[in-house]
């Protein structure tokens, strides 16, 4: 029998030893259909980094339907089976006590509000981009009310980008049905809610993605991800984005749905 060339710990012995930094990007209490996207940097460690690398170079790529005349990139799909990977952002996104800010059931928005004041980022680069900083002793706000947990959903793909040059216009996501194979029965079907993106290399120039105010012809950039190693990107499929124009290659990362319950 042929080893595997990974070696994911059970996900009880897996979570992470980082401690990871979130990053809002759009504040829970907009009116923006990108309510609460924020990034997480050192999600995962270094060594489960390396072990989606591997298991990337080790799935075959989808095969080209047609030749594209500007640079796209490659897809290959991963079912992650045995919710090794599911798990670790899952327990990794509720272990910080700040993320719980933006998945609560909370009509009154006037705390988020004093929240968001009292927890700016100092960094004049960071407020120039419209970035917050949640900060942990703003986590009595959310006790009193329903914290949903991350359901991180196992069909993935990787995309990777080995020339310079692409670009994805500006879109919307669909969502996806969770497929339980317990019934088919539409009120009973679970539908992702959010995009995660998980960059797995960094690039020094371009390839950001790109929040946006609205999917009109002249629409204003509200933040820009630059992708970096070890970054994750979460947003709610309804924000309007785009894949600025790759120019340090290769850019690499993981992109799947998220619900949360």
């Amino acid at each position: 029998k042929k080893s595997s060339p990974l070696s994911f710990p059970p996900p009880q012995l897996a979570s992470p030893c980082l401690k990871p930094e979130i990053t809002v990007l759009i504040e829970p209490t907009s009116g923006h259909p990108g309510k609460g996207a924020c990034h997480i940097d050192s999600i995962l460690s270094e060594f489960h980094l390396q072990q989606l690398e591997k298991l990337w170079q080790c799935i075959p790529p989808e095969e080209k339907k047609e030749n594209k005349e500007k640079p796209c990139s490659v897809r290959s799909y991963f079912c992650d089976a045995e919710n090794y990977l599911c798990h670790i952002l899952s327990e990794s996104l509720m272990s910080l006590s700040s993320f719980h800010l933006l998945n609560t059931d909370n009509d009154d928005n006037s705390s988020y509000g004093s929240s968001r004041q009292a927890s700016q980022n100092s960094d004049e680069t960071s407020k120039n981009r419209g970035e917050i900083e949640w900060k942990d002793n703003d986590v009595e706000k959310t006790k009193h009310h329903q914290i949903k947990k991350p359901i991180f959903f196992s069909h993935m793909r990787f995309l990777h980008y080995a020339q310079p040059g692409a670009v994805l216009c500006p879109h919307v996501d669909l969502n996806r049905v969770l497929d339980d194979g317990i019934d088919n029965n539409e009120s009973t079907q679970r539908r992702s809610t959010h995009t995660f993106i998980l960059y797995l290399r960094d690039c020094s120039e371009g390839g950001q993605t790109a929040l946006l105010s609205d999917l009109s012809a002249n629409p204003t950039t509200l933040v820009k991800v630059k992708p970096k190693r070890g970054r994750l990107l979460l947003f709610p499929h309804m924000c309007p984005h785009e894949g600025l124009e790759v120019i340090s290659v290769p850019k690499l990362l993981l992109r799947g749905e998220v619900m949360f319950s």
